[in-house]
């Protein structure tokens, strides 16, 4: 018979890596890994709406300004990210409690296949950013010319 060394912690570290991977999985929006909620980093809340011709993506940022906000998309990912500054470490200001969220953030979310890049439009009004992406063209329909521009 063999005997094993008890490790209790050896169970909470196999359930804190399958949750991490549930969240890498993208079972819960976005990737977002256990760690990242211990850590309470900024992370906005999400809605993603489908219409007959585009998808509507809106991310609740209260307090951030569209001049911190960075919107890309490439290689199939629209991701969405910003930083949120605080005061709290301003010269001559003396907290007696500070719990208000600040740092940054960075969502990704898989569009390959269903958007068109070129006409993505975002727009930041009330601390909601709004992010509109158009489906994809079939191929053979609606073929559109692209003016060449001459310099």
């Amino acid at each position: 018979m063999n005997l094993m060394q008890y490790e209790p912690w050896n169970m909470l570290r196999h359930i804190k890596d399958d949750v991490d991977t549930l969240f890498q999985n993208n079972l819960l929006s976005g990737g977002k890994n256990l760690s990242s909620f211990l850590k309470n980093e900024l992370w906005p809340e999400v809605d993603i709406e489908e219409k007959e011709h585009c998808y509507i993506v809106k991310a609740n940022l209260p307090g951030m300004e569209a001049k911190d906000l960075n919107v890309h998309f490439g290689n199939g990912l629209l991701t969405l990210s910003g930083e949120l500054c605080s005061e709290h470490n301003e010269k001559g200001k003396n907290f007696i409690c500070t719990e208000r969220t600040s740092g940054s953030f960075s969502r990704q979310f898989n569009l390959e296949g269903v958007s068109d890049d070129a006409k993505i439009d975002a727009t930041f009004r009330n601390g909601v950013l709004s992010v509109e992406i158009p489906k994809m063209i079939s191929k053979g329909k609606n073929n559109r010319k692209i003016e060449v521009k001459s310099e």
